[in-house]
């Protein structure tokens, strides 16, 4: 469950980062685990 979890959610930062909305290398694993 939490691996698919990971994969969407790097996909959806994947397509953002294409559309600008998001820096470029971005890395929303790495953010996630510095917030917990």
């Amino acid at each position: 469950m939490g691996q698919v979890f990971r994969k969407v959610v790097i996909d959806v930062f994947m397509e953002a980062q294409q559309v600008g909305e998001v820096p470029v290398g971005f890395n929303p694993a790495e953010t996630a685990k510095n917030l917990m």
